[in-house]
């Protein structure tokens, strides 16, 4: 499967030189559609190759046409934005090459800088003056992604799938990139709905929110929640409406768990159990905060920099990870107040849509995401990537 993806999705960038449009359609269309969640890694992730970088591998040689004869213009913000980034990235590659840290682990901290490098790349080659703020690709893919999400938590669920990770055996919940691109299209209907009053394809947007919550991540749901409500929130009686149904969606989300057994989730509802399960997420990554001295304190380990995750040890996997379940922490530790200054870069290009409205509260989803979760890490990111690239469709 891997190799059979790697080609088809190598072919798609390449293709994207002749019919730039219906490449990255295809592209986006498949990769919704298929299971891309950590249980099943091996079909699209191998030795820190993802299946999704062969297309922006052909996307480059577009990239490479485009400037030699200068067809497309790049964002004056966009680029120096990009240039900051590459400039921090590429000053701590060249010390990390000096450091005693395996290089299996600095390779594998390139990876959010790789998506910065492919977002670029999305922003340079798909470019349109004209956008529409209803966007029938949206809806199409948000459909066939939620769909899908359904049928792979629905066959894990039954057991349809065996996993020798204990961790997929004792949590049933179906996360991946397509989770990404629902919890965004979620938030673009309700910036539909405030600004032309869109109350059509409701079926969907039902669709959507069974899939955020299927994917039982409480922060997930909760930056959703407050990302929408950034928009809808114009007055207290607006407000009363907003709490309402959230309040349901919290009910459905409790219930949701109980139902398939989540303890962990429901431990975590109280506040004596919250403050434990975040204190335990957080511990490896404050204990090397604690070590640190001097300078490291502004510029962090550097790049390579590992932790110790020890309820790894249960699942019988290697118990050093590049990363935590925070993308502060993980960055900070790496690369101290650069990383911090980096993930707002980061956050600002994640949540760059043509309308205002919606960007801010794409940028207060990523804010409030990145406290439990350090998803440039992950695939998942790509769902966001995806649906920030449709607004580019020049027929759409």
């Amino acid at each position: 499967m891997f190799e059979i993806l790697i080609l088809t999705f190598l072919f798609l960038g390449i293709f994207s030189i002749f019919n730039r449009d219906l490449s990255l359609i295809l592209f986006v269309g498949l990769s919704l559609v298929i299971p891309t969640s950590a249980a099943f890694g091996s079909f699209v992730y191998r030795n820190g190759l993802m299946v999704f970088d062969a297309f922006f591998l052909g996307l480059f040689l577009n990239f490479l046409i485009n400037l030699f004869t200068r067809k497309t213009l790049v964002n004056k913000k966009l680029y120096i934005i990009f240039n900051i980034v590459a400039l921090i990235f590429i000053a701590y590659l060249i010390i990390s090459f000096y450091s005693q840290y395996n290089m299996e682990y600095v390779l594998k901290d390139i990876r959010p800088f790789l998506y910065l490098c492919q977002v670029f790349l999305l922003f340079y080659i798909y470019s349109s003056d004209f956008v529409k703020i209803e966007n029938p690709w949206m809806f199409r893919f948000a459909f066939f992604a939620s769909l899908t999400n359904v049928i792979y938590f629905s066959l894990l669920y039954v057991g349809y799938f065996k996993f020798n990770d204990v961790f997929y055996d004792v949590n049933i919940r179906y996360l991946d990139l397509s989770t990404y691109f629902s919890a965004f299209f979620i938030v673009y209907y309700t910036f539909l709905y405030r600004n032309i009053r869109y109350r059509s394809n409701y079926f969907v947007l039902i669709l959507a929110i069974i899939s955020v919550l299927i994917s039982n991540s409480r922060f997930l749901l909760l930056s959703v929640m407050i990302a929408s409500a950034t928009i809808l929130v114009v007055d207290f009686k607006s407000f009363l409406k907003v709490g309402f149904y959230s309040s349901i969606f919290i009910v459905l989300f409790v219930l949701f768990s109980s139902y398939v057994g989540q303890d962990r989730v429901l431990e975590g509802l109280n506040y004596d159990g919250a403050i434990v399960q975040i204190l335990n997420r957080f511990s490896p990554g404050l204990t090397e905060i604690q070590n640190m001295n001097g300078i490291q304190y502004i510029s962090g380990y550097g790049l390579g920099k590992f932790f110790v995750i020890p309820w790894f040890d249960y699942r019988e996997i290697n118990n050093l990870n590049v990363s935590i379940d925070s993308a502060y922490l993980t960055h900070y530790v790496k690369q101290g107040v650069f990383g911090i200054a980096f993930l707002f870069l980061v956050i600002y290009l994640l949540s760059n849509t043509p309308f205002p409205t919606l960007s801010r509260a794409y940028v207060v989803f990523w804010i409030i995401l990145f406290f439990v979760s350090a998803s440039l890490y992950q695939n998942y990111v790509f769902g966001s990537i995806f649906y920030l690239s449709l607004f580019r469709l020049k027929n759409a």
